[in-house]
């Protein structure tokens, strides 16, 4: 039976930088490539595990203080090193599941009228 956890505590950073107070949404897709290795004489396909990839896509509010989400995320792009980005589950407390990705920072920024 699956345990649920409530999203309410979730944790999320990039870098060391807690953007928790801005982000409201975190959805994350993980994927690993494959390699058919089937020769000729087999009677069943053979397969070799790839490398691994995925996203992080994080929604929220827009923040213009010091400190803001908005001055730590615009401080990280084009930046030489990649961020970590990790999004800790029922909070950043020990024993809790955290999902980590180091990878390229984009920011999509929308409209609202």
């Amino acid at each position: 039976m699956p345990t649920f956890i409530h999203g309410k505590g979730t944790k999320v950073y990039v870098d060391e930088f807690s953007m928790s107070p801005w982000i409201n949404s975190a959805e994350m897709t993980m994927s690993t490539d494959t390699s058919e290795v089937t020769a000729f004489d087999a009677t069943s396909r053979s397969y070799l595990k790839g490398l691994g990839g995925g996203t992080v896509t994080l929604g929220g509010m827009w923040s213009a203080d010091t400190d803001g989400s908005d001055e730590e995320l615009h401080a990280l792009l084009g930046n030489a090193t990649t961020p970590l980005i990790s999004v800790h589950e029922g909070g950043d407390g020990i024993g809790n599941r955290a999902y980590e990705r180091i990878g390229a920072l984009s920011l999509t920024l929308r409209k609202f009228i």
